[in-house]
């Protein structure tokens, strides 16, 4: 059996920044998995998800893309990093 290759992918809005990732990397993986917080990670206060909103923009690459929305992290204001790391 062929191992998969995976992508994972932060996302907080920057929909160029994805777009630019998937151009340069997306034909390698097999699966990207983009996950977004339901908090910022700086100061861990509340934000919208925004992917979805934007999803028609990475058509390409969508049999692959797999969406995560993180919920329940962290909520230690002076945490950050367990923010980022649990999401």
């Amino acid at each position: 059996m062929k191992p998969r290759r995976i992508d994972a992918f932060s996302y907080a809005g920057e929909a160029d920044m994805l777009e630019c990732h998937l151009t340069e990397v997306g034909d390698i993986f097999d699966h990207v998995i983009i996950v977004e917080a339901d908090v910022t990670h700086g100061d861990n206060r509340p934000k919208p998800y925004t992917y979805l909103e934007q999803a028609d923009r990475f058509d390409r690459w969508a049999d692959k893309i797999v969406y995560v929305q993180a919920t329940n992290l962290p909520d230690d204001p002076d945490d950050a990093w367990g923010r980022e790391i649990a999401q």
